[in-house]
């Protein structure tokens, strides 16, 4: 037999760039939803996550090779604009 424990039931879940704290049963519930409306995460077909590997190295070798002394302003939003670059060839 399972006793409830106060406070003990809550999972942090992210939610966008936020978090909230939901129960066990809310989570399972969610699971059970996006099986019945076959909601799944999708990752890149293989080439397509290889050719954005290469892409991705061969610009940072370049960058490296020819811009060594890049100020770190620009280095960070080069990261941001690689990872925005990512998450849009999964959609």
């Amino acid at each position: 037999m399972a006793i409830a424990r106060a406070g003990k039931d809550q999972f942090r879940v992210r939610r966008g760039v936020g978090a909230e704290f939901r129960h066990g049963v809310e989570l399972h519930a969610d699971v059970v939803n996006n099986l019945l409306q076959g909601v799944h995460l999708r990752g890149l077909d293989p080439w397509l996550q290889v050719l954005a590997m290469a892409a991705l190295a061969i610009a940072g070798g370049g960058l490296r090779l020819f811009r060594p002394a890049m100020p770190a302003l620009w280095r960070r939003l080069l990261l941001v604009a690689c990872l925005l670059f990512y998450l849009a060839l999964t959609c």
